[in-house]
């Protein structure tokens, strides 16, 4: 699992670098994003998959940009259009 969060963390960082160069680029952006890493790896702990945890906890062009890196393919409209609130798998579980 560690490996799956350093992949992650991996494709964070080269998805912050490649905005970097855009006018509208958020300086804090990879500190929300590694932030938001935590808690889709402790969905993952608590048994969702990967794919659903992360398509759960980014959306747009940055989930389809780490799927890819991953080798999934990417979101579907339907995983894209979900509640449009993440709601962690671990806010169920208040010892985690």
């Amino acid at each position: 699992m560690k490996n799956l969060e350093n992949q992650i963390a991996s494709l964070l960082t080269a998805y912050d670098e490649k905005q970097s160069s855009k006018k509208s680029y958020n300086r804090y952006a990879l500190g929300l994003y590694l932030n938001q890493l935590e808690n889709i790896m402790l969905d993952i702990k608590l048994g969702a998959t990967a794919r659903a945890a992360i398509v759960a906890g980014f959306n747009g062009r940055l989930v389809d940009f780490i799927l890819r890196g991953l080798g999934m393919s990417v979101s579907t409209k339907e995983e894209q259009m979900g509640s449009g609130i993440y709601k962690p798998v671990s806010s169920n579980h208040p010892e985690a």
